[in-house]
């Protein structure tokens, strides 16, 4: 079973400019599919990526298709709290608990008429 000092370790490994994020998140992805994954998470198909869209508005065109491990982001939650404690009317444990979500979900669909993007972060 993967420890949060194993992903504290990456994660230092990052911050140190040792490893790159793509070798982060792969490490990371690594440890959360580890030989002996939890039955509830295979049973239910937890959510294992946040996954941030964002597309041009004017001709539909993706600026932005990002899948982040829910790993990396809870031990990024977990270490920026260690250096931001001000976390900017934003609650880590509420953002960390709506991560833990057992279904994937739609978390954000925002259009950006002003800036003409279209922006969508959901679980899956």
């Amino acid at each position: 079973m993967t420890t949060n000092e194993e992903r504290l370790k990456i994660l230092n490994m990052l911050q140190e400019g040792k490893i790159d994020t793509a070798e982060a998140a792969r490490l990371l992805e690594a440890l959360e599919s580890s030989p002996e994954p939890e039955p509830q998470t295979k049973a239910t198909g937890k959510p294992r990526h946040l996954h941030i869209k964002v597309t041009r508005l004017a001709d539909s065109k993706p600026i932005a298709d990002i899948k982040v491990p829910i790993a990396l982001v809870n031990a990024g939650i977990r270490l920026g709290a260690k250096f931001s404690p001000d976390s900017y009317g934003i609650d880590p444990d509420a953002l960390q608990e709506m991560l833990a979500s057992p279904e994937p979900q739609q978390i954000l669909d925002v259009t950006d008429e002003e800036d003409g993007e279209h922006v969508q972060i959901s679980l899956e």
